[in-house]
């Protein structure tokens, strides 16, 4: 019954994938982050361990990122005028919460990369499309925010894995004018 319930809830039963042109091998199917948490119990180095309150704690903050973000980078890009001033508005405070739980820690988990940065660090290749639509600097209002950026960018599978900010910003120009956004 429960495998039935799973299945039904994924329009078509499909996953999103992504290809690169010219090529005919696929990636593996990108998955969101309910789907790839670990529902067997088993441990990731992500989460922190033997500290149920800890690890409650760091997927809410990842659950946070996933969906105010994601919301607000989509309105800044998606509407004008006072819509898209309030989604600045949002996003700043988003981030200046987020700047906030950072608190002087090196990483959202402490001493070391985990879970939380994992959720946030993939955003961080939007700041530069958050400044030129939003007329903005991350930097001035979130100083901490960037730091961590920069810390984390300095681990050699976060700089590997990060989409550069000036495609990013190119990719959002395309979308707005397929949907006559500009």
């Amino acid at each position: 019954m429960d495998a039935e319930l799973r299945d039904e809830s994924s329009p078509g039963s499909l996953s999103a994938t992504l290809t690169e042109p010219g090529t005919s091998e696929s990636p593996p199917p990108a998955a969101s982050r309910p789907a790839t948490s670990q529902e067997d119990g088993a441990k990731s180095d992500l989460l922190p361990r033997d500290d149920p309150y800890a690890t409650a704690q760091a997927r809410f903050w990842a659950d946070y990122i996933d969906k105010k973000i994601y919301d607000c980078q989509t309105r800044l890009w998606k509407l004008k005028g006072d819509a898209q001033e309030q989604a600045k508005k949002d996003l700043i405070e988003v981030l200046e919460t987020l700047e906030a739980e950072l608190a002087g820690k090196p990483y959202f988990g402490g001493d070391s990369f985990g879970f939380v940065d994992v959720a946030l660090v993939p955003f961080t290749s939007w700041f530069l499309t958050y400044e030129k639509l939003g007329g903005f600097s991350v930097e001035k209002c979130c100083p901490k925010i960037v730091a961590w950026a920069k810390l984390c960018r300095e681990r050699e599978s976060v700089a590997k894995a990060l989409s550069d900010p000036d495609k990013v910003f190119e990719f959002v120009q395309f979308l707005q004018s397929k949907f006559g956004v500009k």
